[in-house]
């Protein structure tokens, strides 16, 4: 599976194609193979994005994950551009239990390739924390 990385405010991003579709979105990782029109088209994007210059995406997706994960992207891309909502705010709306909270993957996703930033999404009481997978705090800016 092709895969091309790039550096972003939020740190070192990679994105997944296969298929002719994006896939996957994870912070870090590395390039592998040879880029893709479609991961060029999704780095440029992303790019755009980052620079206040796009506030949607333009992409085909293939997202893989349960049918419940589904929703909860489905739900992440439907929230506008700017705006945040927590992973219980998520969970009530989807009528999902407590427990089954809407959280970045233990293969350690930050964004998702459905579209939308899971920085969208956070934890309560602090939306404005989020924390790296090397245990540092970091803050960022709303997306």
């Amino acid at each position: 599976m092709p895969r091309l990385s790039l550096t972003s405010p939020v740190g070192r991003l990679t994105l997944f194609e296969e298929g002719g579709a994006i896939t996957a979105l994870v912070w870090g990782g590395k390039s592998a193979g040879q880029p893709t029109r479609i991961l060029n088209d999704a780095k440029r994007q992303l790019a755009a994005y980052f620079a206040g210059k796009r506030k949607s995406f333009d992409l085909d997706l293939a997202p893989e994950g349960s049918a419940a994960e589904l929703r909860v992207w489905a739900a992440m891309r439907a929230i506008p551009y700017g705006e945040t909502r927590s992973y219980g705010e998520l969970a009530r709306a989807l009528k999902l239990s407590p427990r089954a909270q809407a959280r970045p993957t233990a293969r350690g996703e930050s964004l998702s390739a459905r579209g939308r930033p899971r920085l969208r999404a956070q934890s309560a009481p602090d939306p404005a924390a989020l924390p790296p997978r090397d245990g540092r705090k970091r803050r960022i800016g709303r997306l």
